[in-house]
């Protein structure tokens, strides 16, 4: 560089503009109140939190169904997958007349949850006990005021628990079930578990508003402790108001387990004057003294309310056992671990439990079955760090069952292939990224997700790996704006009848990805007024609604407009609710008395349509 260059640059730089710092951004504020429904109250000291909402990390395929990361299924199920994506929170307390004040907010997005004892959860802009909240945006320098949270005061069942002599029954599981949608039927899952007292009290407190089976399960006295695992608020299935009960038991010191009897369980024994033995157990009952769900008296519990003399009158029943054993698909013997018997209904007294088995056998036993159709899962090992696990049906009618017969194998895998459109753009630098994930149809078994399979591929070749030779549900996340067109397994159309695998094959799991996916947008009015926060259903056409992942769900946004992408093509039905129980729109009794209220709409490949909807209200 030369001495003329050298000065210029010199001067340029005596001469050059400061850069000026950022202005800093001015805090926002959110101020509301909260009060109690019905009567409009103020509340206070109320746990009021506000949190920033970010874009959630989780493939949308992680939950079984498709729907919008968005909607509230998709909170519903991830909370059990992975926590949700959020950033700072603050929290506050509502002072005697029921307001709050949040201030210093940097612009973004958040929401409000107001938490109190014996009261429902409530989020701003939440629709009745089944909805969601809405979130609010946040500008810098802007107060936001007026919010307004209401919260529902929770009810309480009294009861007491006796035997068939009528002697009160101490120690026994009570549990306030409630029966939610499922993509097949409908199940019991438990909102609230308890104990009773020495006298056969119990009391159920905190209930959010519903209807309710009570059951009351009897203790073994050889038991040590039970222990409960009680619902959360946002528990893994509906929110606040229920969440996967678990249940365990510790057995006195030096009993151990007993094997082949399921735990907490006692099975007696009576010997006929025929010789014949038969066997009872005190099995659960549901209010009053009813062994299904189909024939229980349920609960209505109103916000608020106490009732009383919800009195259980528990009776032993007759059981049955299940006798078998496990063999290899190779010979080889198997020692089995321990069995898993599910129930196929899960409407039933009966509940799935691990049943410890003998480790050095091959045969199991399973006593104190009630009647009834179940699944065995048999898991074992086939050689020191070789496991094999093996799945049968089975019917217990009005005797036991022997010489069941389960093949076990050691896990295995299939080979998958992942065809691209040719319009589809894949950089070697930003290659596209799919989710396959498989998940066992198998009715009233709630964590098939424990064999199920869930695989990020970003190749166009991958591996599936198999725990158990069953049926499988298949769906696959794709990019932005595609869509799968089909699924193939040999001469299996995977899409419309699922995935069936006997055991390890050549065969190749064949997908097929379109880039010409369909865009939905619209508008859910009442009245001629665009209405905020409803949950959108996007349903195909009646012929297609066992292939679930065809769904999708969503809720309006502030001002009633929604967007559903990466839809196949196809003849779909949209409908916008109020409020509506999540999953009520896979059970076809309840799809069929509002057929005629969702609004129609075909989807073209890579179109864009647009239509204006009417509110179901509740």
């Amino acid at each position: 560089m030369t001495m003329a260059a050298i000065a210029m640059f010199l001067l340029l730089a005596q001469n050059a503009t400061p850069q000026q710092p950022a202005a800093p951004t001015a805090p926002a504020s959110i101020e509301g109140v909260v009060v109690k429904a019905l009567t409009g109250e103020s509340l206070s000291k109320v746990t009021v939190a506000v949190t920033e909402v970010r874009s959630s990390n989780i493939p949308a395929t992680n939950i079984p169904f498709a729907v919008d990361p968005n909607s509230p299924e998709f909170a519903l199920v991830v909370s059990s997958i992975n926590p949700r994506n959020t950033g700072t929170s603050q929290v506050a307390t509502t002072a005697s007349d029921g307001k709050f004040l949040f201030e210093n907010l940097k612009p973004g997005t958040y929401s409000l949850k107001a938490t109190l004892g014996g009261y429902s959860p409530s989020e701003y802009g939440q629709r009745g006990p089944n909805g969601r909240g809405m979130n609010i945006t946040v500008k810098a320098g802007q107060k936001i005021q007026g919010i307004s949270l209401t919260m529902t005061p929770g009810g309480t069942i009294l009861g007491r628990v006796a035997d068939a002599n009528g002697d009160p029954l101490s120690r026994a599981l009570i549990q306030a079930q409630k029966l939610i949608y499922q993509e097949r039927g409908r199940s019991l899952v438990t909102v609230q578990a308890v104990y009773t007292d020495d006298r056969g009290d119990y009391r159920l407190f905190w209930l959010p508003a519903g209807q309710y089976y009570i059951s009351a399960t009897p203790s073994d006295e050889r038991m040590r402790t039970m222990t409960a695992m009680p619902a959360s608020p946002n528990g893994t299935i509906l929110p606040p108001l229920t969440s996967n009960t678990v249940l365990s038991a510790v057995r006195d010191m030096g009993i151990g387990f007993i094997y082949g009897i399921p735990s907490g369980l006692k099975v007696n024994g009576q010997s006929l004057s025929n010789g014949d033995v038969i066997e009872e157990a005190a099995v659960p009952v549901f209010y009053p003294s009813a062994s299904e769900q189909s024939t229980a008296t349920s609960v209505e519990v109103r916000p608020g309310a106490i009732i009383s003399g919800i009195d259980i009158t528990t009776k032993p029943a007759r059981v049955y056992r299940i006798r078998g054993r496990i063999i290899s698909s190779t010979g080889r013997p198997v020692s089995v671990a321990d069995v898993t018997l599910v129930p196929r209904n899960s409407q039933t007294a009966m509940r799935m439990g691990r049943v410890p088995q003998a480790p050095t056998s091959s045969d199991f036993e399973i006593a104190g079955v009630l009647p009834g159709s179940y699944y065995l899962l048999v898991t074992g090992m086939e050689a020191p760090g070789m496991p094999a696990a093996g799945l049968a049906s089975v019917d217990v009618q009005a005797s036991s069952v022997e010489n069941v017969i389960i093949t076990a194998s050691p896990p295995f895998s299939i080979q998958g292939h992942i065809s691209r459109g040719s319009t589809i753009s894949t950089p070697a630098a930003s290659p596209q990224s799919y989710v396959v994930r498989m998940e066992p149809q198998l009715t009233g078994l709630p964590n098939a997700m424990v064999l199920g399979t869930n695989l990020s591929v970003r190749q166009d070749n991958f591996t599936l790996p198999i725990s158990v030779a069953t049926d499988y549900r298949v769906t696959v996340a794709t990019p932005p704006n595609t869509y799968v067109q089909s699924i193939r397994f040999g001469g299996q159309d995977v899409l419309h009848d699922g995935l069936h695998i006997d055991g390890a094959t050549s065969e190749t799991l064949e997908i097929v990805v379109s880039p010409s996916a369909g865009r939905l947008e619209g508008n859910v009015s009442l009245d001629r007024q665009k209405f905020a926060n409803a949950t959108v259903v996007l349903v195909p056409s009646s012929s297609l609604r066992q292939q679930t992942s065809l769904y999708q769900t969503t809720q309006t946004n502030t001002e009633g407009h929604f967007t559903f992408e990466n839809i196949p093509p196809g003849s779909y039905k949209v409908f916008a609710w109020e409020d509506v129980e999540p999953l009520a729109w896979f059970d076809a009794e309840f799809m069929r008395n509002i057929e005629n209220r969702g609004t129609e709409v075909l989807i073209r490949e890579s179109a864009k349509e647009s239509i204006e909807t009417t509110l179901i209200p509740r």
